[in-house]
């Protein structure tokens, strides 16, 4: 019997540590990410699957971490979906960011023209470098920049 609550002790313990340390990783990925998206520029988007092949990442890892971005100095509005769009929840204030910095709308209103609007990966990519040099965990796609997502 005191045998197995050790084990069960021993596995409690390791899960904390292990959840710790996701936890980090996890935090550390946001800051990362957040970081990134203050570089997209003004009148630009980029698409969570953009972002989540940055790093190497799920494009819902990418809208997890953007989902928690409220408080902190992220321009959220220039992460959109592979369509353009953002959750309808978000669409009155993100369409207001959107025409204050001269994006254009699809006809319906809810999203952004993507071929219009979606910045230019591999001058993103030399933006993230000489702003904030390499990022731990960022991949080039090839030798000249960023290679873009399809979504």
């Amino acid at each position: 019997m005191v045998r197995r609550r050790e084990r069960c002790l021993v596995a409690v313990l390791w899960l904390l540590r292990v959840g710790e340390w996701v936890g980090v990783m996890s935090e550390l990925f946001a800051d990362q990410v957040h970081e990134v998206v203050r570089l997209v520029p003004v009148g630009q988007v980029v698409t969570y699957g953009d972002l989540g092949e940055l790093f190497g990442r799920s494009p819902r890892h990418v809208g997890r971490v953007m989902s928690g971005c409220d408080g902190r100095q992220v321009p959220w509005w220039r992460v959109v979906n592979a369509s353009g769009r953002l959750p309808g929840f978000l669409l009155t204030e993100a369409v207001a960011q959107w025409r204050a910095e001269g994006m254009a709308l699809r006809d319906d209103g809810c999203g952004v023209v993507l071929r219009l609007c979606r910045a230019d990966l591999v001058a993103l990519g030399d933006v993230i470098e000489a702003s904030v040099g390499e990022l731990p965990g960022l991949r080039r796609g090839s030798s000249d920049g960023f290679s873009p997502g399809d979504g």
